[in-house]
């Protein structure tokens, strides 16, 4: 199956993490991945674009693209990972993108 992402919305995902190692967010992030992959091949694209994970402070957000917030829900919900709060978010480029 071939996807378009050109101008599909951007997710924010909020995650409380207490005690999560780093290895154990690696694990929970490759599940995120994978989730991800199913539910495209089955037809509802979404995609794991990346993760910001704070140790000390149990705490990660992880951004994917998906038509809506639903989708990007059920994908979660399908690896098994935990989350507080999933929201549309607008990514922009940094500095160094703009020189």
């Amino acid at each position: 199956m071939s996807v378009c992402w050109a101008g599909m919305p951007t997710f924010l995902v909020d995650r409380d993490l207490p005690g999560v190692s780093r290895d154990q967010f690696r694990a929970a992030q490759r599940a995120a991945i994978n989730a991800a992959r199913m539910a495209t091949a089955g037809g509802s694209a979404v995609r794991y674009i990346r993760g910001v994970f704070v140790p000390s402070e149990g705490r990660a957000v992880c951004l994917f693209e998906a038509p809506d917030a639903e989708s990007v829900r059920a994908v979660n919900v399908a690896a098994g990972v935990a989350f507080t709060h999933v929201a549309e978010a607008i990514e922009l480029d940094g500095p160094d993108r703009h020189e």
